[in-house]
């Protein structure tokens, strides 16, 4: 999950950092979690506030979690990658980036294929 007050861009990014950030750190689990259901949802929460608070409220669950601090923004804590334990915790979420509209253009996917952001 990341902030809603950070850039979409930036915001992606981020979810891709905490995602990479927990592959390397827990490879048998997100093995597991590839095998099983390979499902991805990207999440947000308001503030900075609130995502430290999510943080503590899945430590203290025992949630396994890698959360991404931005060097560029002073270290801040920008996004986080939960383990599948955590969905319950985090079922009330909306969406992340839903604030990209239709009118910013395509997204690119990666080489020959896009999307259209929304």
């Amino acid at each position: 999950m990341t902030r809603d007050d950070l850039p979409p861009g930036l915001a992606a990014a981020q979810l891709g950092h905490a995602l990479v950030g927990y592959v390397l750190a827990q490879p048998a689990q997100a093995a597991r979690w590839h095998t099983r259901s390979n499902n991805l949802v990207c999440l947000a929460v308001p503030t900075l506030e609130a995502l430290s608070g999510l943080v503590e409220r899945l430590a203290g669950a025992s949630v396994p979690m890698l959360c991404f601090h931005e060097p560029d923004l002073g270290g801040e804590l920008t996004a986080v990658a939960v383990a599948p334990s955590g969905a319950r915790l985090l079922a009330s979420l909306p969406l992340a980036l839903r604030q990209v509209s239709q009118d910013e253009g395509p997204v690119v996917l990666s080489e020959g294929t896009s999307d259209t952001a929304g």
